[in-house]
């Protein structure tokens, strides 16, 4: 089957004082959900996944509404962060902050419940499953860029798994022809939607 691996669209900072922050797409970001609607149509898809928080599903939504197709929401599909009470884009994570500590150390105390292991073992099964339950048709899932980098360690056989050893960008693709993680080609990485999908 073909699985592609889609990294939420760029959101807006947020902070919040108890629970985590689960902030919206910012206009960038809204534009970018438009562009992958317009790849993903032109590309074909059978189904539709997405992490619970709104970052991934308001991604998700523009192509669920061009395609006419639902969204499953797949809690395993969650970023390794999520319970975090800060969200901000890459471009404006301050370099001591604790999460971008957490991606350079590979010291996730700060920041998750998980260890490293546990939480490419969460990907690699949730991943698994949707293969198995989709072989023969392509699958969009719409998640987090910790989670793509989980499934591509875990497909390329990477010993250690360092968060920042690869990150999508925001609004960008990762295309697979999979059997599962164990048996999977990497078609693309971090492919960015062009406006000859559109």
């Amino acid at each position: 089957m073909n699985l592609i691996l889609v990294r939420h669209a760029r959101p807006l900072k947020l902070s919040v004082e108890e629970g985590r922050a689960d902030p919206s797409l910012d206009d960038e970001g809204a534009d970018q959900a438009l562009r992958l609607a317009a790849a993903l149509s032109w590309l074909g898809v059978d189904a539709l996944y997405a992490s619970p928080l709104k970052r991934a599903i308001e991604t998700a939504a523009p192509t669920a509404s061009s395609t006419g197709l639902e969204v499953t929401i797949e809690e395993d599909l969650l970023e390794l962060d999520s319970r975090m009470g800060t969200y901000a884009p890459d471009d404006m994570l301050d370099a001591e902050s604790t999460l971008a500590k957490a991606y350079f150390s590979g010291d996730w105390s700060g920041i998750s419940a998980e260890s490293p292991e546990q939480f490419v073992e969460r990907i690699r099964a949730c991943l698994d499953g949707i293969v198995e339950r989709h072989r023969g048709q392509t699958v969009a899932a719409f998640t987090h860029g910790g989670v793509i980098s989980a499934w591509v360690a875990s497909v390329v056989g990477a010993e250690q798994f360092p968060i920042s050893w690869f990150l999508s960008d925001y609004g960008n693709m990762s295309r697979f022809q999979t059997q599962g993680s164990h048996k999977t080609r990497i078609v693309s990485l971090n492919e960015r939607p062009l406006d000859h999908w559109a």
